[in-house]
């Protein structure tokens, strides 16, 4: 009897975990389908209008994780109901523990879908978040040296993993309930690993979109003082480092059971609720990169970014006679972020005042 009571306890325990995994899964899922239909509709514009391939090859690669994702959610809600069919309706003269064995067998090929799957969309994500690093950094492509092999590393990881669980034929030694790696120890390691290099792109690319706030409030800071504004450029660099720093706090949160922290049944339910977030945040964050730089007007695709000279000029002040030349940036120091101020003849067209400024840039 004390068997049996400890089988319902585990099998109560598991429908607790996929439950809560399933309602924040869908909270976060309608979410995301509002990004997916901004971002699609903004790329869709963009190769209609200018036939731009880098447009194409981002709406192959966010439709790509959209699908991921909504596979993600439905593996989590086929899992729990085949669970409740085999356990609760299926063959009744059965014991709950030998009903809980078959039940995980019938479904490990479900985990290994999502567990693969995953991996995967970590590096089809990061492409995203290095692609926008490096659209800051034209012309001082040096800076994405250690980006990019990072990115790299945690692809060639991931690959080992699927090789390495191709040639265990999936097996999967411990069916509890995990929030970490799964596999033979061999294939958890390249998990963890591909995992860890992600973790660390991510990090390196917040860190330089940074720094570029940090380079663009500097220069601008020393040639207009106190009368400038923020401009959208800064705005949407603020808005990248915010959303970078709310993924990676996320990242942290699923990193504690990829590295071994063990949790009770309790702390276990935030946890899966942090990773049902992940599975879907892979997904929303680098479709929610494409959604704000258009919004914002700003950074988007544009060879302005990364000009070797970036050259503010202002109209002819009414009480003077000399026009003002401001240059910032270079290619080897001081890569511009700023853009031209208007189109078309400047002498005309420039705000007259400094405090516009923020208003006028266009890039």
């Amino acid at each position: 009897m004390s068997n049996e009571a400890d089988t319902l306890h585990t099998i109560g325990v598991d429908f607790i975990f996929k439950v809560v995994r399933i309602a924040v899964e869908t909270v976060c899922y309608g979410v995301y389908i509002l990004l997916f239909s901004l971002s699609t509709s903004i790329l869709w514009q963009r190769i209609i209008v200018k036939k731009s391939v880098a447009a194409r090859i981002l709406l192959f690669v966010t439709l790509f994780m959209f699908m991921a994702c909504t596979l993600f959610l439905a593996l989590d809600i086929i899992d729990i109901i085949r669970r409740l069919q085999i356990i609760l309706l299926d063959n009744p003269t059965m014991s709950f523990q030998d009903k809980l064995t078959h039940a995980n067998f019938a479904l490990v090929k479900y985990v290994w879908t999502g567990e693969l799957l995953f991996i995967f969309m970590l590096v089809f994500g990061d492409s995203i978040v290095v692609w926008r690093t490096w659209a800051l950094y034209r012309g001082s492509e040096y800076y994405l040296i250690l980006p990019v092999l990072t990115w790299t590393g945690s692809a060639v990881a991931a690959f080992f993993e699927l090789g390495c669980d191709i040639h265990a034929k999936f097996s999967l030694e411990n069916k509890d309930p995990s929030a970490g790696s799964i596999g033979p120890d061999s294939c958890a390691r390249a998990d963890t690993i591909s995992f860890s290099l992600s973790y660390a792109t991510n990090i390196i690319c917040t860190l330089l979109i940074g720094f570029k706030i940090w380079q663009y409030r500097r220069s601008m800071r020393d040639f207009l003082e106190s009368a400038r504004r923020k401009t959208q450029v800064e705005k949407i660099l603020i808005l990248l480092v915010e959303s970078g720093v709310i993924y990676l706090g996320i990242y942290t949160f699923q990193a504690l059971p990829i590295y071994g922290q063990s949790f009770n049944s309790r702390s276990l339910v935030a946890v899966e609720a942090v990773n049902a977030i992940v599975q879907q945040a892979i997904g929303m964050y680098p479709t929610a990169i494409v959604v704000l730089v258009e919004l914002q007007k700003s950074l988007w695709n544009t060879e302005e970014v990364a000009r070797e000279i970036t050259t503010i000029q202002f109209t002819r002040n009414p009480q003077s006679h000399r026009r003002t030349d401001i240059e910032t940036g270079t290619t080897a120091q001081h890569p511009s972020i700023v853009g031209e101020v208007c189109e078309g003849d400047t002498s005309k067209n420039v705000p007259k005042s400094p405090a516009h400024l923020d208003t006028s840039v266009a890039i």
